[in-house]
């Protein structure tokens, strides 16, 4: 296979909605990528008069890339269900991009028969040992199905848990049993995978637990 012919059948074979989103992950990250190497190399050339000639064309590739970010965001937003993603944003912390992401990485929610496939589709499900007839779990994670759908799980998790103090109550229960930040997130990101099952399932809005 020639260099580059794997990203194209690997494209192929995502819907555009993903395509795209992934995408505009991609974009973002070198973006921030160029941003944090630019930093560190004014932060060692202070004495170097040429490297301050360099922020001006690297500022404006950051620019670019933020530029096409939100491009494909854009475009993107306007290929996943309108109506689900007006009940996945009604989840305080989840905003149009976080969203759109989610909604591309799941695709058509009646697929999963339960949270627990979807979380196992996101790779948040523990891995099992087994040692003889015993089954035993460990706190690593499976990590199969789609990294994408996790990473934006487990970045909207973070941040719904602040504005729902049922989620926070439950991740600071994981915090004062011992469990350090990303075992904590990950647990409420399950919790959060619940909600975002039956939101799109039942097709309705969000509405806080009292």
């Amino acid at each position: 296979m020639a260099q580059g012919e794997g990203v194209l059948v690997t494209a192929a074979m995502l819907s555009p909605a993903k395509a795209l989103t992934r995408l505009a992950t991609s974009f973002q990250q070198q973006g921030q990528h160029i941003g944090n190497q630019m930093t560190y190399v004014a932060h060692l050339a202070t004495d170097s008069p040429n490297v301050g000639t360099l922020q001006e064309p690297m500022d404006a590739v950051i620019h670019q890339f933020k530029q096409l970010t939100a491009a494909c965001y854009q475009q993107a937003q306007g290929l996943v269900d309108p109506d689900q993603l007006s009940y996945l944003t009604s989840i305080p912390g989840i905003g149009l991009i976080l969203g759109t992401r989610i909604l591309a990485e799941l695709g058509d929610i009646t697929r999963f028969h339960s949270p627990k496939q979807v979380v196992a589709y996101a790779g948040l499900d523990p891995r099992v040992k087994q040692s003889g007839t015993t089954l035993n779990r460990n706190t690593k994670l499976t990590k199969r199905g789609s990294p994408d759908l996790r990473r934006a799980l487990f970045l909207a998790s973070n941040l719904a848990r602040r504005w729902n103090p049922d989620l926070m109550a439950y991740y600071q229960k994981k915090r004062a049993e011992g469990r350090s930040f990303t075992v904590a997130n990950i647990a409420t990101s399950r919790k959060l995978i619940d909600r975002i099952f039956v939101i799109l399932t039942e097709q309705r809005m969000y509405q806080k637990r009292a």
